[in-house]
């Protein structure tokens, strides 16, 4: 497809989404209250301008009859509108309640909010999947997006909750990029959770629910792993307890993705938690796991929420947005202002909650799960990013006119 053509049908998306929540607007006007009103106002202006910065891509496209009806209409309807809420503001006695601050687009900044965003991190901690590449292939421009940022004098560390690929093939993929980082600058449940055992002087047997890439990175760094059963069990309840009821002598169970979770696997961990000496500690905690922009498939948060749930046990959570992976981030950086740290994913819960969490900045890019109008839906603040992109491409531009207006 090409840009204009993508610039167009984005055009006419947004147009029809506008028009859209105009007319729902306009009916709840009468019962609005001045708080609404004020968040509603700020809502459309961010699609509209949205709209506003794609057409100057189509520049050299004519458009038709149809879409300059539609642009127009998206125009007068978004203003009548916008003067109805002004007038509600005006007359309504409501206390108002300061409205959540919306995030600001990176290109949308003055030269001066530019240089001042520049000047207010040195340090890029950043997802990967969704924003560096997705399961299919890597994001256009994403590598080029982040050497910008190296060259303006950010470090880079990546934090993923994809402990099933191997660091090392994370590490070569990334060069392929155009990324190179050192295997320090990785950071990965699997790798986390090995740093915590050790610091603990961890002995004794693990049992894990996990992919063989992470059970192999613990068993090189000498722990004892016991995992399964995988086999079909008979249709009888004591067949399976046989199974589930055992006397291993187990000290933590740690689960994390695992493509072959089983009903049975579940149970024998929930067994293992009975014990009040058995450490419990998770690694991703993704309740769904982008594979494009507009494909989900269902991730392992919700079986570590059921465990925690029937054992009544806090887990001790090394993937985002554990409080575990952010006490152990600040330590291992030595980081003592975490306002100074920009966190850049493309998930509100895994990647925005753990940014706020440890107390960076925060920056969501478009590229993954999370599209613009979910994005300004948002109500709570612990998910709403200060920043957004539409991927990591931006921020060559971003660069680009910064220099210029710079120079």
């Amino acid at each position: 497809m090409k840009i204009f053509d993508f610039a167009l049908e984005e055009i006419y998306n947004e147009a029809d989404y506008v028009i859209e929540r105009c007319d729902e607007v306009k009916m709840e006007l009468p019962t609005m209250s001045k708080e609404k009103a004020l968040s509603e106002m700020e809502y459309l202006k961010a699609i509209y301008m949205e709209i506003k910065k794609l057409i100057p891509k189509t520049s050299n496209v004519d458009f038709s009859e149809d879409m300059f009806f539609k642009l127009n209409r998206t125009e007068d309807i978004y203003f009548d509108v916008n003067e109805e809420l002004c007038n509600k503001l005006e007359s309504s006695n409501d206390i108002l309640v300061p409205p959540i601050q919306q995030p600001r687009n990176i290109l949308s900044l003055t030269k001066e909010e530019k240089q001042k965003f520049l000047d207010s991190f040195d340090r890029v901690f950043s997802d990967i999947d969704g924003v560096v590449w997705n399961a299919s292939a890597v994001i256009e421009g994403s590598g080029d997006g982040f050497n910008a940022l190296r060259e303006t004098g950010k470090q880079l560390t990546f934090i993923t909750n994809n402990s099933v690929r191997p660091e090392q093939l994370c590490l070569d993929k990334l060069k392929e990029n155009k990324i190179e980082i050192e295997a320090n600058d990785l950071i990965h449940p699997s790798k986390s959770i090995v740093e915590y055992l050790k610091g603990i002087k961890f002995e004794g047997l693990i049992y894990a629910i996990a992919s063989e890439s992470i059970k192999n990175d613990f068993r090189k760094e000498g722990f004892q792993i016991l995992d399964g059963p995988y086999e079909i069990i008979g249709e009888s309840f004591r067949d399976l307890m046989g199974v589930v009821i055992g006397r291993e002598p187990v000290k933590a169970v740690i689960i994390d993705f695992d493509f072959n979770l089983t009903m049975t696997t579940m149970m024998k961990a929930h067994h293992y938690l009975r014990r009040p000496d058995c450490i419990f500690i998770g690694g991703a905690s993704d309740y769904t796991l982008p594979v494009t922009k507009d494909l989900s498939v269902l991730g392992p948060g919700g079986f570590l929420k059921v465990l925690e749930d029937s054992t009544r046990r806090e887990i001790l959570l090394f993937g985002k947005p554990g409080k575990a992976l952010a006490d152990s981030l600040l330590k291992r950086y030595g980081i003592e202002d975490p306002s100074r740290a920009m966190m850049i994913g493309d998930m509100l819960e895994q990647d925005i909650r753990f940014g706020k969490l440890c107390g960076f900045q925060t920056l969501l890019v478009l590229s993954g799960g999370i599209k613009l109008e979910e994005l300004m839906r948002q109500t709570d603040p612990n998910v709403i990013p200060n920043y957004y992109a539409n991927s990591m491409k931006d921020f060559v531009e971003f660069v680009k006119d910064y220099k210029k207006s710079s120079a």
